[in-house]
């Protein structure tokens, strides 16, 4: 083997390990929150990942409850298909980064698809907490913006802040 390939090949397996201890955390939010089952949910009030926002302290009506958990459920179900790709294309790159039809165009084009899925990933996070936004009246919206400018976060699912 020739010092040009086996430093291609380190860099290769460097830049491969780098991007999976970079994506780790968002991949594992999503795994987590796509892991639960319909009756292993968090409280309302708790739920501050994907763009929700810390509820705590807000006082929802039942049609706000009832729009949320529809919400909810939309986003799952997204965040469990791109979670997927995700998976698909992280896997597809080890595959290539182990074997003999390694490229650099190749796994540029794998990375490229993984960037997009953790793209899609925060456009759907995004999307979701504007439309709890959009749900709640101006007062709960200030209070949401109060919960997040004072660090007012709750303490479950992780979250440290």
């Amino acid at each position: 083997m020739n010092t040009h390939t086996t430093i291609s090949r380190f860099v290769a397996v460097s830049a491969l390990a780098l991007g999976i201890c970079v994506a780790t955390p968002v991949f594992a939010g999503a795994q987590n929150q796509c892991a639960r089952g319909p009756n292993d949910r968090p409280p309302m009030e708790s739920h501050h990942r994907g763009g929700f926002g810390d509820l705590r302290g807000i006082d929802l009506s039942a049609e706000q409850v009832a729009q949320l958990g529809k919400l909810r459920e939309e986003e799952r179900k997204q965040l469990r298909e791109q979670g997927q790709a995700l998976r698909d294309q992280h896997d597809a790159l080890r595959k290539l980064v182990m074997s003999d039809a390694y490229t650099p165009a190749a796994s540029a084009e794998l990375i490229a698809k993984i960037t997009a899925a953790q793209s899609e990933m925060a456009k759907l996070h995004a999307e979701q907490g504007n439309k709890l936004y959009k749900l709640l009246t101006p007062e709960q919206r200030t209070k949401l913006q109060q919960n997040e400018l004072t660090g007012q976060r709750s303490m479950g699912h992780g979250n440290k802040r």
